[in-house]
């Protein structure tokens, strides 16, 4: 998983234009370039505030994850 700040915008980049690309060899697909980008927009904004969280120690490890779906299993 990358975590530098310039290859996750690097890899951001490549999957808008992959997105961006199959918009127009598909435009009978039925979703409209504005919602696609919005989309992107949505999921860049969410990377960067995973980021953040990470940056600011605001995150839990996967085990203690793990142990709380658990207990609203009971």
């Amino acid at each position: 998983m990358a975590e530098d700040p310039e290859e996750i915008e690097r890899l951001w980049i490549v999957e808008a234009k992959r997105r961006a690309q199959e918009l127009q060899e598909n435009p009978g697909i039925g979703i409209p370039a504005e919602v696609v980008f919005k989309r992107l927009r949505s999921e860049r904004q969410a990377i960067e505030r995973g980021l953040a969280d990470a940056d600011a120690k605001r995150t839990i490890s996967n085990e203690e994850m793990a142990r709380r779906i658990r207990s609203w299993q009971i």
